[in-house]
């Protein structure tokens, strides 16, 4: 409904339609940082037709998700840089059409991974800078075998990518030979 869209819109969503002719919608809080658990309420106002969510960067935790997970259609959810825990993620598991899942920046550990082994339709999740590890990735993804888990780069692949030195021959493509 209107009242419904225009509630979201004063809570600094953006809603933008998810295809042409399509009642499905992708909703975005990347103009509000300071959206939180107080007003997630707002987010199950279009539960059938809210088919990707935007939270990153926002203030929102694990009470969130009793929202979040009323969204049954949902299939892409970006939950990076924000307070959501270990304990958020087993309900999850009820978001049976949810395909990708974005966990960068958050203080998920390996009992958190554990929690989406259930989610045998994830196809993607991101952990880069999260506190889950190697070992915990690999044992999600023997439940998850269709699933492209990614760590991202470790610290020390960081330090040796800043250490290593251009090859002045190869790398310099303006230098004359």
């Amino acid at each position: 409904s209107e009242s419904s869209i225009a509630e979201l819109k004063k809570n600094g969503a953006l809603i933008l339609p998810f295809a042409q002719n399509s009642n499905f919608l992708e909703i975005s809080f990347i103009n509000n940082r300071n959206f939180s658990d107080k007003e997630s309420a707002v987010l199950s106002k279009l539960t059938d037709q809210t088919l990707w969510l935007r939270l990153s960067d926002t203030q929102i935790g694990d009470k969130s998700i009793e929202e979040i997970i009323k969204l049954k259609n949902l299939t892409r959810l970006h939950l990076e840089n924000t307070k959501i825990t270990d304990a958020a993620l087993s309900k999850l598991a009820s978001l049976k059409n949810l395909e990708y899942l974005n966990l960068i920046g958050t203080q998920i550990t390996d009992v958190g991974l554990r929690q989406l082994a259930n989610n045998k339709n994830l196809k993607k999740i991101y952990l880069w800078q999260s506190k889950a590890t190697q070992a915990g990735v690999d044992e999600l993804k023997k439940s998850l075998t269709n699933a492209t888990v990614d760590l991202g780069i470790s610290q020390k692949e960081v330090e040796e990518f800043l250490k290593a030195k251009a090859d002045t021959v190869s790398d310099d493509v303006y230098k004359k030979k």
